[in-house]
């Protein structure tokens, strides 16, 4: 799949191995017809692991994946497990925000991303505190799908969109595979992400 190798500003938030801050690159499939290319990137870095939302009864969404995906979700009003069919057409549950956003609090860092979705939300990536950048999801209409891959890790994203109201259909993520220092260099190869870098102050990367 052709990909454009524009790269221009995301963030300059990003805690690097030494400590000092330094730039993040946010890979960002934004359009329905990437999701083939997302997964397949995804799937090269780590498993993919994904929540269907279809996993727990109808309830307030907080706690039930800490266990099984190590997630906890919080929000400033109203988040929970929703089931309605025609919205969510994969199987009729997902994740549904009411004048709220959706904090997704991992207890391990990651590298991607993504989720099938109707409508439209912003993704905000954190490690910790430091913010890394952020990224827009979804379209008009129903059943689309947006994704990220970051080449800094990740365990914090607030999702929110401009009426304070969205849903997600699916979600899937990738961990880091080896934690530690040598992480950063793992998340994508490098010899394909320094023929994109063009040197400025700040970049982001967009797959079309």
């Amino acid at each position: 799949m052709q990909r454009e190798a524009i790269l221009s500003v995301i963030c300059a938030g990003a805690l690097g191995a030494s400590g000092h801050h330094a730039d993040a690159a946010l890979i960002h499939y934004p359009w329905t017809w990437h999701r083939d290319a997302w997964f397949e990137e995804a799937a090269a870095l780590n498993a993919i692991e994904t929540i269907t939302f279809t996993e727990h009864p109808v309830a307030l969404l907080n706690m039930q994946y800490q266990e099984s995906h190590g997630l906890t979700v919080t929000g400033s009003g109203w988040v929970q497990i929703w089931s309605s069919l025609p919205d969510l057409p994969r199987d009729g549950r997902g994740m549904k925000a009411v004048n709220s956003d959706a904090i997704l609090h991992f207890d391990r860092p990651m590298q991607a991303l993504a989720a099938d979705m109707p409508g439209t939300l912003t993704a905000q990536l954190y490690y910790d505190d430091h913010y890394l950048g952020s990224v827009a999801f979804g379209d008009s209409g129903v059943d689309r799908f947006s994704g990220v891959i970051s080449t800094t890790p990740f365990n914090r994203v607030r999702l929110f969109d401009s009426d304070h109201d969205f849903a997600i259909d699916d979600l899937h993520f990738v961990p880091v595979a080896v934690p530690g220092p040598a992480t950063v260099a793992l998340l994508l190869p490098a010899a394909w992400f320094m023929r994109r870098r063009r040197r400025r102050s700040r970049h982001w990367t967009t797959v079309w």
